[in-house]
């Protein structure tokens, strides 16, 4: 595995930062994640659960942002809590925490503080806006992401309010970021031996998805406005009989309009009128119409297929089965199974790479503070009765 040996402290819940640190583990980091006492990760609370009931061992979600890590309870507001968390960073490599900016100072585990008992430890600080700005101390959601990105301002129909893009694609875009933050960071320190401090901001990572949107307006002082589907005809998506789907002329290897013709094998549409882009466009709402009737009578897999015979760029919105039954994936592997236990269990994807024979280590996630006798009984060496008088007083 890529990162066999890697130490990886993980000070960070929510999606962000877990998801950096799931993509270290899956390639064979040891990173150890340091949770709230009797709490644990908020993100144990987001489900999917398996019967419907809230159970923070049972989230799908947290299970699939958290394969394959070691779970330990502590409190970093004790004293104490603070000593074994120093301890546990002391022979780490990297260490990715999500606290609010300034939260780590007045705990006494700034980067400058750990850095002089482990100069080469990478930290990485996974941020919505940065350790520093007029926003940094601010509270975030993912629409709030969306809005104050200016990609939300591009999404949607011209006359209507903007659209949020679904799920939480800012928030893993930022672990995305904060993954290849921490290669840069472990290749630099590769040269010099030492570790540094890297400051990632979820909503920075975001605004660079909206890059064609600030040239726009620096080149030609022009604000783009929302464009909704409209790609051109024949594009934009469209009713089919069980779904939706899209045919754009737009990628085609060769000209689009013959291999259109062939897919839907009309000869209304057979015209010297409609032969030309002149003639299309003057045509235009009688294409359109022979062709949402044809659609409404085909099935959107086979269409797709056939569109794509045809030399066409085609595509059809893809549901959860559709996801979990696609051929294309099912050929790369790209959904495993694993168990949440209680004999339930869950499909989920792996990464979106591969590397030459090495494999991804999908290992189910942690129970909360599962580690804790591992960790702290026998790699730190904290003898029976100490543990015991920390477990009581809720630092463990």
């Amino acid at each position: 595995a890529a990162f066999e040996g890697l130490r990886v402290v993980e000070l960070s819940e929510g999606i962000a930062g877990p998801f950096a640190a799931r993509m270290l583990a899956a390639q064979g980091a040891e990173v150890i994640k340091v949770e709230r006492p009797a709490v644990g990760d908020v993100a144990r609370t987001f489900g999917p659960f398996p019967d419907g009931r809230q159970d923070p061992e049972q989230s799908g979600y947290f299970h699939f942002l958290n394969m394959g890590k070691k779970s330990l309870t502590l409190d970093l507001e004790h004293e104490a809590g603070r000593s074994l968390f120093g301890r546990l960073v002391e022979p780490a490599d990297v260490l990715i925490e999500s606290s609010m900016p300034g939260t780590m100072e007045r705990l006494g585990l700034s980067f400058q503080a750990l850095h002089e008992a482990n100069p080469g430890l990478v930290m990485v600080s996974v941020t919505d806006f940065g350790q520093d700005g007029p926003y940094k101390d601010y509270q975030s959601t993912e629409l709030i992401l969306h809005a104050l990105s200016g990609e939300m301002y591009l999404a949607g129909d011209p006359d209507n309010p903007p659209l949020m893009k679904g799920g939480h694609m800012a928030q893993h875009h930022g672990g995305l970021h904060a993954f290849i933050a921490t290669m840069s960071a472990l290749h630099a320190r590769r040269k010099t031996g030492e570790g540094q401090h890297v400051d990632v901001s979820t909503v920075e990572g975001w605004t660079s998805i909206a890059g064609m949107f600030l040239k726009s307006y620096t080149y030609r002082d022009e604000v783009p406005t929302r464009k909704g589907d409209n790609d051109g005809f024949p594009g934009g998506l469209r009713r089919c009989k069980d779904g939706w789907v899209v045919i754009s002329g737009r990628g085609a290897r060769r000209d689009w309009w013959p291999a259109f013709v062939q897919l839907i094998d009309t000869d209304a549409l057979r015209v010297p009128e409609f032969e030309t882009d002149e003639g299309r466009r003057a045509n235009h709402d009688k294409i359109n119409a022979i062709y949402n009737e044809w659609l409404l009578q085909q099935e959107k897999q086979d269409l797709y297929r056939r569109a794509q015979s045809a030399g066409l760029a085609a595509a059809y919105v893809c549901d959860a089965d559709d996801l979990l039954g696609s051929p294309q994936l099912a050929a790369r592997s790209y959904f495993e199974q694993a168990e949440l236990g209680d004999g339930h269990g869950f499909s989920f994807p792996s990464m979106p790479y591969r590397m030459g024979r090495a494999t991804w280590k999908n290992g189910r996630a942690p129970r909360l503070g599962e580690h804790n006798e591992e960790i702290f009984r026998q790699r730190l060496g904290i003898p029976a009765s100490a543990y015991e008088s920390l477990r009581q007083q809720a630092v463990v």
